[in-house]
């Protein structure tokens, strides 16, 4: 049979595809050194897996590593799973990876993963609380004799002083340490003398940190009454208390640092309280001022007005006596006044001249003699209903008085 000839991308397709469908080389199972690990603006990894003998190209693209829960470092060994393709464009094979754990640690890291998915569907990490900024007293729950303690009381001490702090010694990796864990958050819980809880232990593999995973302290950090914060490991380090807590800190320093702001901040937080109650206390005065001078305005036009009604009333009754008064006293005057009258008019030469007597007048003066007159004079001679104009021709001296 006669081989027809190739193309270098015919062959290259050719050993990709015989490598993607092999059953073995499609999900294998590698273990080995991380060497040259690298992750790109892209989000990709890109690291060389190898041994005393050999080494093999290794791809981790970025839908794969942004899931990963565990930072990959130079020469550590690890575990992966992927599968084993041809870069067509250079001719060489690499691995695919899917997934990794730290070597040895690919049963626990399952597991992990497995109680995390479980814990998560139960809403074990949907309890955030928040965190006392300012607390009177913090917990600590972690093993007396590590480091992790004496650099969280240096953080605490160094920013605020005041705070009390109060440390439950626990075993944080063995057999017991879980109960042990679990027994310090109840404690705090049952004395109630602290505001915020710190679980904390300092770095290590997944199995000296597996206590932080493990139920019994799951179960208390997620009923405990009072916030808790998760400092467990370094950045890097990952457990099921970093997700049940109500803050994760890093480290255990960062974990210190978040449970206590400094006392100069605590200092201002004070004084601005302060300054808001003289200022709502200045409003609430200022509201009952304003209130109690307007109730003084309103009282003060009710007396005035009441005061000037009394006033109208005292008026009007003075006005009712005057007028009662000035009218009997009217009534009197206009009937002595008619009394006066009649007598005037019965004196009065108009009362005279109506029973036909007359008036004699010389020049505007009244003639009450005949010798007052002379012949020749002219006279008026007033009668009632008029005056006639006369001269004297003639006079005659007689006594009416009968002498």
């Amino acid at each position: 049979m006669k081989i027809r000839p190739m193309s270098v991308t015919e062959i290259n397709s050719y050993i990709g595809r015989q490598l993607k469908y092999d059953p073995i080389l499609g999900n294998a199972i590698i273990v080995g050194e991380i060497s040259n690990f690298k992750v790109y603006n892209s989000g990709h990894a890109y690291f060389t897996l190898k041994d005393e003998n050999s080494k093999i190209s290794c791809v981790m693209f970025n839908s794969a590593y942004s899931g990963l829960d565990y930072n990959p470092k130079e020469g550590e060994k690890t575990e992966i799973r992927g599968s084993i393709g041809v870069y067509e464009k250079e001719g060489r094979y690499q691995i695919y990876v899917e997934d990794m754990a730290p070597m040895g640690q690919g049963a626990l890291f399952q597991a992990f993963m497995k109680q995390k998915e479980y814990l998560e569907k139960q809403g074990y990490f949907l309890k955030q609380r928040p965190i006392k900024k300012f607390p009177d007293a913090i917990g600590i729950v972690t093993s007396k004799t590590g480091a992790a303690l004496r650099d969280m009381l240096t953080v605490l001490k160094r920013r605020n002083p005041k705070v009390k702090v109060i440390v439950c010694h626990a075993s944080v990796q063995g057999q017991y340490a879980a109960f042990e864990i679990a027994r310090g958050i109840d404690y705090f819980n049952e004395t109630k003398k602290v505001d915020t809880i710190i679980v904390a232990r300092g770095g290590g593999s997944l199995e000296e940190l597996w206590a932080f995973n493990e139920m019994p302290v799951v179960e208390a950090i997620y009923s405990s009454n009072i916030p808790v914060i998760s400092g467990v490991g370094h950045e890097t380090d990952f457990t099921l208390t970093d997700f049940v807590a109500d803050h994760r800190g890093a480290t255990p320093t960062e974990a210190a640092e978040f449970s206590a702001s400094p006392l100069e901040e605590y200092i201002l937080f004070l004084k601005g309280i302060k300054t808001s109650m003289f200022q709502l206390l200045n409003h609430k005065i200022e509201i009952e001022k304003n209130t109690l001078e307007r109730y003084h305005t309103k009282y003060l036009c009710q007396l005035i007005s009441n005061k000037i009604n009394d006033y109208y009333t005292n008026i009007d009754s003075s006005w009712n006596i005057l007028h009662n008064k000035t009218t009997q006293k009217l009534s009197k005057a206009y009937e002595q006044l008619n009394l006066y009258g009649e007598s005037l008019h019965a004196l009065s030469p108009l009362s005279t001249l109506s029973r036909g007597y007359s008036v004699v007048k010389k020049k505007e003066e009244t003639v009450r003699s005949i010798s007052e007159v002379n012949l020749q004079d002219r006279i008026d001679i007033i009668l009632k209903n008029g005056i006639i104009k006369a001269e004297v021709i003639a006079k005659e001296e007689k006594d009416f008085n009968g002498h």
